[in-house]
């Protein structure tokens, strides 16, 4: 056991030299905003073992099935490099993917969180109570966990209300939460009215999704437009050009092929339209 610790710190040592601090500083804010418990250099070291086991796995899987299984060798070995490259990128970018999907969280329910902050501004609760309910609601989601933060950083770590939003401000993965925190430390240190920003920012956000749906609506319009021109018209033209040219030449290959383009055009055509009506 002893042995093989050893051996294990040789191997961490010897990779963690050659990882650039620059990936090592990158990673550590990476983390950081994504609330992810392992430090940057221990997350990385794994990441780059984990790769190199892999690698020398799908050798052997190659050479394996080459010996045992000639036949569908490149098969194999093309379907486990293609596992092997999906598994990695998503090791290596798993702090950054965490990153947008909090990015987004926030965003999505950041309208309602400032609705509820308000009417709690509104009833007199003080601005560390505010903070304290809105991590108490899990319907908020993201925002919730990242209310929970500030209140971590004051009874975790012993911070106080203000240094605490100032420090939730300086590694949260959501522009819109640290503008949130910062107005509220702005807006106690210059001893100013909160329930006024709470206010501004409440109209803010209701304009951008009245844009947003603006938008969504339009931009659906024009998708159906496109979706009777693409997906009807041509698809159908292209059918009976093709049913034609079989028909004349006693071949079913171009049916076939006018067929497919049919049925292709309208499966995307019908994903974008679903998309768009989605975000409406």
């Amino acid at each position: 056991m002893i042995r093989y610790a050893g051996i294990r710190s040789a191997i961490d040592g010897s990779i963690a030299r050659i990882i650039p601090k620059a990936t090592v500083k990158k990673y550590e804010d990476l983390m950081v905003k994504a609330r992810m418990n392992a430090g940057a250099m221990t997350y990385l070291i794994s990441a780059y073992e984990y790769a190199l086991g892999g690698a020398i796995l799908i050798v052997l899987v190659a050479l394996l099935s080459y010996f045992f299984a000639h036949a569908y060798w490149v098969m194999i070995s093309s379907a486990a490099f293609l596992i092997y490259a999906i598994a990695i990128y998503y090791l290596f970018t798993l702090p950054e993917i965490r990153v947008k999907e909090i990015k987004h969280g926030v965003e999505y329910v950041m309208p309602d969180a400032l609705a509820i902050a308000y009417s709690l501004s509104l009833s007199g609760v003080s601005a560390d109570s505010m903070i304290r309910e809105l991590a108490g609601i899990k319907e908020l989601g993201e925002f919730a966990k990242e209310s929970q933060r500030v209140n971590s950083f004051m009874f975790a770590m012993g911070y106080d209300f203000l240094s605490a939003l100032e420090r939730s401000e300086k590694v949260s993965a959501s522009p819109d939460f640290s503008r949130f925190v910062s107005g509220i430390r702005l807006s106690i240190l210059l001893n100013s009215d909160l329930t006024a920003f709470l206010r501004d920012r409440l109209e803010y956000y209701r304009r951008i999704q009245e844009n947003r749906s603006k938008l969504s609506l339009d931009s659906l319009g024009l998708a159906a437009e496109s979706y009777v021109a693409v997906a009807i018209a041509f698809p159908i033209l292209l059918y009976l050009t093709g049913s034609i040219i079989s028909i004349r030449n006693s071949s079913v290959l171009f049916f076939a092929i006018s067929m497919l383009l049919l049925v292709s055009t309208a499966i995307v055509i019908g994903y974008f339209t679903e998309k768009i009506r989605g975000e409406v």
